[in-house]
């Protein structure tokens, strides 16, 4: 390390929490507000303004939207998902009318039909063979890509013995 590696002494402030290091004005905003712990209080406050609570209710309808596609849609393609989710952003499918074994019908899926898919033995202990997860986080044209593939896909493979 160099001493044109070290940060601008005038860049850095320290406080309780430690050093921080950054733009001379977001510093200026922290020193004229006392202690990081404000800063973080008024970077609090702004998550609650109309703007931001708009932009949160979007998301969450496009999530509830993307879900309520995914779903069933895993269902009439043979992967039935046994809760739907509630808060979260992937779906759990029942693979064992396919398949054995989750990691292998994964890996399968995805060198086959590029279709990915993470086994359940990377989320639990419950049955992990038995589950694979899909994240609905990504377009709606590519999951519904990626139910068309699917469905195209299952009906003729026959379930691997394991």
């Amino acid at each position: 390390m160099g001493a044109n590696d070290l940060p601008n002494p005038a860049a850095v402030e320290a406080d309780g929490l430690g050093c921080h290091s950054g733009k001379a004005q977001m510093l200026a905003a922290a020193q004229s507000a006392g202690k990081s712990e404000t800063l973080a209080q008024y970077a609090a406050i702004a998550c609650f303004d109309a703007a931001s609570l708009a932009e949160y209710e979007a998301r969450r309808n496009e999530f509830r939207r993307r879900r309520d596609y995914i779903v069933p849609a895993l269902r009439g393609a043979g992967l039935p998902v046994p809760v739907t989710p509630d808060g979260a952003f992937y779906a759990y499918a029942d693979c064992s009318a396919h398949s054995a074994d989750s990691s292998d019908f994964a890996v399968e899926l995805l060198e086959r039909i590029h279709v990915s898919m993470v086994p359940g033995k990377d989320f639990g202990r419950h049955e992990p063979a038995r589950y694979l997860r899909l994240s609905y986080a990504t377009s709606m044209e590519r999951l519904e890509e990626a139910i068309a593939r699917l469905a195209r896909y299952l009906p003729g493979r026959e379930r691997a013995r394991g």
